[in-house]
């Protein structure tokens, strides 16, 4: 008789195991596989998010505006470009991240704001970047992922202080050295965005400076998160603003 057990603790342990094979064998057999399929999915690893778009591996610039008034929001697009800059450079896309902070000495010279640069100019030499791509070459980038902030808004009601936000984006990642769009190619509106915020009550910890703050977060991490793959529970999905 082996000497690991008294025969009384075998006994024991084989009628728990029985025990516990038998119970699996009733949540199998009565509804089980329901039970089992949720405990699976418990205990699984959670689900990861491919990428929508694996830049090359250059010099890469990020160039956020709001191309209908590019002073409106200013502020908030620079923040943007920042975060995702960041976000992008601790994920290891592109060969490297230059520091978006570059373009601001160029965008007061700019005329222009053309997503898809023509390489041919049609009157005297510029005097500084007038396109997208002359912008990214500028600073020595061989791609730009520009957004362009087609919506920035924060609103309050009439009847009381509650304030609302929404950011919507349109993204693409254009060739610096041609003009070209690299992504999307199947439209012409490029990747589009939308984060918008519940009516919200200002406090102490919430005002409009800090919902616009909470704005600019939310946008640049889904902005960020098309470029790399993530795991979807490791992010806030709902609405950043509490």
């Amino acid at each position: 008789m082996p000497a690991n057990f008294p025969r009384s603790r075998r006994l024991r342990f084989a009628t728990s195991a029985t025990a516990v094979f038998g119970s699996l064998l009733v949540l199998t057999g009565a509804g089980g596989c329901t039970a089992l399929g949720a405990m699976a999915y418990k205990f699984s690893p959670p689900p990861t998010v491919p990428a929508r778009y694996t830049p090359a591996r250059e010099p890469t610039v990020v160039f956020v505006q709001r191309s209908r008034n590019p002073s409106d929001a200013q502020l908030d697009a620079e923040r943007i470009a920042r975060y995702v800059t960041d976000d992008l450079r601790a994920h290891g896309v592109g060969g490297p991240m230059l520091d978006s902070s570059l373009l601001i000495a160029a965008r007061p010279q700019r005329t222009g704001t053309s997503v898809w640069a023509a390489a041919q100019r049609t009157t005297a030499p510029a005097t500084g970047p007038v396109t997208v791509a002359d912008l990214g070459r500028s600073v020595g980038a061989a791609q730009v992922i520009y957004v362009d902030l087609t919506n920035f808004n924060v609103e309050r009601t009439m009847a009381s202080e509650m304030i609302k936000g929404e950011v919507d984006a349109s993204v693409w990642v254009i060739d610096a050295r041609t003009g070209q769009v690299r992504w999307p190619t199947d439209t012409t509106q490029g990747f589009t965005i939308s984060v918008p915020t519940p009516y919200l009550q200002p406090g102490e910890k919430l005002d409009e400076n800090a919902l616009r703050g909470q704005m600019d977060e939310a946008i640049a991490g889904q902005i960020a998160r098309l470029f790399y793959s993530w795991n979807s529970e490791q992010v806030d999905t709902g609405s950043p603003m509490k």
